[in-house]
């Protein structure tokens, strides 16, 4: 029987570690199988695994870039977040690198391939995560080494952050002219565009209670923003750089260049070509994040890092937002893993919490990982010892409180059980009781370890570890 039990829950484990390891080796969630590639005059439909080095392909809006590669002809803006962990959607144009699994916003794209699918980005990431699995330690050292974590680091974008563009702020340039008619008639143009920018602002004007107006002639300036006739004006609104900068009256181009040094994205409001105003777009850290950064504090995490692909001015406005020790910014997967090292070697066992792809290394590596749930891509989830299912960072003391509960439970109940088994031993050898008192004993003595296990289900969720 204890065989049949044994061979039983080997099976279970091992069908498990096959479904992880299977999601983990399945990039195809995110990079297409398939891609248009220019063949002469044609366009030809074919796998992207038969897809050679040099060949150029096309990119169609709303779709997910198939190859890493280098854009040969087109400007469009790229939502890279699920590879580099970049939270405001990147402008590319001619001679800009772009990665496999990208989403490809208004403009079309002709890239030339420079790396293979099974080379790409997003697969290497994937081979990193397999390699690092192999290396780490079990489950179950990871969960005693829980109880001892000193240093927490942090994905930025979906896990300090909300991963989504917010307004800011609203600057009126022109005397005379209210910061909601800017809002308002750059609401009225990106109101028909689909860039999360658009829709920020378009959020942000309503939530102000103001009326979308109506527009005409609505169209996309590509990788650039959106223009339209609204009341009869031409308003283009959208971000400028390098000679549109200095276009401007002086002391507006050296604003927004103040501006963008702050973390900002700023959109520039024009009117019959006048620059009118300025809208400044960040991705607005959790409401939540600060408060818990106190709590883990508290609970005896003595440094928190922060890890991110963003810049670094966005990096050091939301690392000071969120209450963190340091921050490393502009990183790819591969600094990521590099960083938890060299912080494991510094400073002892450490927890990382993300959220994405470009975190699924990372997550492998460190002596924890800790996944957000509805954000979560399979990988990271997969890779994590720890799934926070909702995305609320304030989840994460609880998770704390309850692994150290957990721990603190465990040693009770082995001392326990222990420390009657021995007892029961001398109490029947020196003949003090006979064997039915014995068994009577011990199974007693098991009711009272699996009582003191289910205490943790009444372990309160609003306390802060």
């Amino acid at each position: 029987m204890l065989l049949i039990l044994f061979s039983l829950g080997h099976e279970l484990e091992e069908r498990t570690l096959d479904r992880a390891r299977a999601a983990i080796r399945s990039p195809a969630v995110l990079t297409p199988k398939t891609a248009l590639v220019r063949r002469g005059s044609k366009e030809v439909e074919q796998p992207v695994d038969e897809i050679s080095i040099g060949d150029t392909v096309k990119v169609r809006p709303g779709v997910r870039v198939p190859v890493d590669g280098e854009v040969l002809l087109g400007r469009s803006s790229l939502n890279q977040a699920p590879v580099t962990g970049e939270s405001v959607p990147a402008e590319v144009e001619p001679g800009i690198q772009v990665f496999a699994s990208s989403i490809n916003g208004e403009g079309v794209l002709e890239v030339r391939t420079n790396r293979l699918g099974r080379d790409s980005t997003l697969a290497r990431v994937v081979r990193m995560v397999e390699r690092a699995q192999v290396q780490r330690s079990p489950v179950q050292q990871a969960k005693e080494k829980f109880t001892r974590i000193k240093v927490l680091a942090f994905d930025k974008t979906g896990t300090l952050t909300r991963g989504v563009p917010e307004v800011s702020e609203v600057i009126s340039l022109l005397p005379g002219m209210e910061e909601e008619e800017v809002l308002q008639i750059a609401a009225a143009v990106e109101s028909r565009s689909a860039r999360p920018l658009a829709k920020a602002v378009v959020r942000a004007t309503k939530g102000r209670g103001l009326q979308i107006q109506e527009v005409d002639e609505a169209s996309s300036i590509t990788g650039r923003g959106a223009m339209g006739k609204v009341a009869g004006k031409l308003v283009e609104v959208g971000s400028l750089k390098g000679a549109e900068l200095d276009e401007l009256d002086g002391w507006v181009g050296e604003r927004i260049t103040g501006l963008e040094e702050t973390g900002k994205t700023v959109l520039v409001v024009r009117k019959d070509g006048q620059a009118t105003g300025l809208i400044l777009l960040w991705d607005v850290p959790r409401a939540e994040a600060r408060p818990t950064i106190a709590h883990l504090r508290n609970a005896g995490i003595t440094r928190m890092v922060m890890l991110t692909g963003d810049n670094p001015r966005v990096a050091a406005q939301i690392s000071e937002k969120a209450g963190m020790d340091m921050y490393y910014a502009s990183l790819f997967s591969e600094q990521k893993v590099d960083i938890v090292k060299r912080l494991v070697e510094e400073y002892g066992p450490v927890a990382i919490v993300g959220d994405g792809v470009n975190d699924a290394p990372a997550l492998a590596t460190s002596t924890v990982g800790i996944a957000m749930g509805d954000a979560s891509t399979d990988v990271a989830l997969e890779t994590a010892n720890v799934a926070l299912m909702g995305n609320n960072l304030s989840k994460l003391p609880f998770a704390i409180g309850l692994g150290k509960a957990s721990q603190a439970v465990i040693r009770q109940n082995l001392f326990i059980a222990g420390s009657v088994i021995l007892g029961l031993i001398v109490l029947t050898i020196t003949g003090a009781t006979g064997m039915g008192i014995a068994i009577l004993l011990h199974e007693g003595s098991t009711m009272v370890v699996v009582l003191n296990a289910l205490r943790l289900l009444a372990y309160p969720t609003d306390l802060m570890v």
